[in-house]
């Protein structure tokens, strides 16, 4: 549920050259936080979801540069 909330343009900003992402823009993705769902508990499923997002980053920033 926490990945389909932040999965919009905007909540991931992009750095250098390449625009690889670089971390959840997290006051943005708290605005989102679904009624009935504590801010604590919003916040472990955000952290979760962008450690996430940021290891798949890697790994295929990674397997680009071994290719080539």
């Amino acid at each position: 549920m926490a990945l389909e909330m932040v999965d919009r343009p905007g909540l991931w900003p992009r750095a250098g050259i390449s625009g690889l992402i670089t971390g959840l823009d997290w006051a943005a993705a708290a605005a989102l936080r679904p009624a009935g769902i504590a801010a604590d508990a919003w916040a472990g499923l955000l952290a979760g979801v962008e450690a996430g997002v940021i290891a798949q980053v890697v790994e295929a920033a990674e397997r680009k540069s071994d290719n080539g």
